[in-house]
């Protein structure tokens, strides 16, 4: 149903709160769109659903798809905008839709993206994982890989980045837009996000942080040792370039220590 609403009356969904891709204010994007929409209005309707997880606040509703437009028809001035409204159990699909257009982001970032998605709609009793739902019809974490063009495993990566980033916001701020320009990839962003956790003292217990680094450092080249041999072609370019993600997630000192070392020893 398309109808004419007061853009005061327009909140955001939960579900895209949390997520970025909104054009800074003081933008050149920004203002150009805001121009235009001053100028044409808004082309597309926003999409809206009137309850919010059955619930919501009275004469309000919840921007599902829309939201740079939204926030650009505000600085333009409007007072009224025209919406779409669907129903509340569309809205995840709507925007899993919706990343599933953005093109830009590499498969990393759509996973990163795309797990929150699934874990609202996850039922709260433990339920398995694999029977995440994006929809009112259940939709397998397979499915949702499928539509996005990324692996099961990476999915799972991304919830364990998500459960990081619930208890420790500036280890968020610090991350995320590595993981969305594609800087890092989520297997190095874990543990990227472990060492600074042991670093600051969140989930240190008995080893001090030079022991949890050091013995991180003693099994991982172990690892290469037993491991590295049984390696054929792609398998070595691949943990290649896992390794070089993973040691731009280090802090800036061990890096340069890193470079320093290479050099010294004639390999630069």
């Amino acid at each position: 149903m398309t109808r004419t609403i007061p853009i005061d009356h327009i909140l955001f969904h939960r579900l895209v709160q949390g997520l970025p891709g909104l054009m800074p204010e003081d933008s050149r994007e920004f203002a150009a769109l805001a121009d235009d929409i001053a100028d044409r209005g808004i082309d597309q309707p926003l999409i809206v659903t009137a309850l919010e997880n059955g619930g919501g606040a009275p004469g309000y509703v919840y921007l599902v798809d829309g939201r740079n437009r939204f926030r650009a028809a505000r600085a333009a001035g409007l007072t009224e905008v025209t919406v779409e409204e669907v129903e509340e159990v569309d809205a995840p699909g709507i925007i899993l839709a919706t990343l599933v257009h953005r093109r830009h982001y590499g498969k990393g970032a759509l996973a990163y993206l795309a797990y929150p998605l699934a874990a609202s709609s996850r039922p709260k009793n433990g339920g398995d994982r694999k029977s995440a739902s994006i929809q009112s019809t259940l939709i397998s974490v397979e499915e949702i890989a499928v539509r996005l063009g990324f692996s099961r495993d990476l999915f799972f990566q991304a919830g364990k980045v998500w459960e990081v980033f619930t208890r420790r916001p500036d280890l968020r701020e610090k991350f995320e837009p590595r993981i969305l320009s594609g800087e890092i990839g989520l297997g190095a962003c874990v543990a990227g996000l472990a060492s600074s956790e042991a670093t600051t003292g969140s989930d240190r217990q008995d080893r001090s942080p030079y022991q949890l680094i050091t013995d991180t450092f003693s099994a991982l080249n172990k690892r290469f040792d037993q491991r590295w041999e049984k390696l054929e072609g792609s398998a070595r370019l691949a943990v290649q370039e896992e390794a070089a993600s993973a040691v731009l997630a280090w802090p800036e000192e061990v890096q340069q220590a890193i470079a320093k070392a290479i050099k010294a020893g004639g390999r630069a």
